[in-house]
């Protein structure tokens, strides 16, 4: 199993994306999105990424909201997504904040195909 930090206590009194996640050509993966402070209110979604080999670098990327993963926040509440088929290979998180003080860390957790 791979895994990464995508942002490491960052504000969440400010907008944040993460960098790029590379998935390669792994289909399954899990991200948690911890907020951690005094009535944080935002929104968390995930977008995606095809085409690039590089969209860290790669200013022409074409990248898009992934359908149904806008998750509202309140109260600090942190935030889990649980992937399993993605088709694309780039993954990032973004935070919209609305009020609040703290901090934001997001890591992922990528599964490695079965071997048969």
């Amino acid at each position: 199993m791979k895994k990464a930090t995508l942002l490491d206590a960052v504000p969440a009194t400010s907008d944040q994306t993460s960098v790029w996640y590379d998935l390669g050509e792994q289909k399954a993966y899990a991200i948690v999105c911890a907020l951690s402070g005094v009535d944080v209110k935002g929104t968390m979604s995930l977008e995606a990424c095809v085409g690039s080999d590089n969209p860290n670098t790669d200013a022409s990327a074409v990248y898009a909201a992934i359908p149904n993963s806008s998750q509202a926040v309140d109260n600090s509440t942190d935030v889990v997504y649980n992937v399993d088929g993605a088709g694309y290979r780039w993954v990032r998180v973004k935070w919209l904040k609305d009020s609040g003080t703290g901090n934001l860390t997001a890591k992922i957790e990528v599964k490695e195909p079965n071997r048969m």
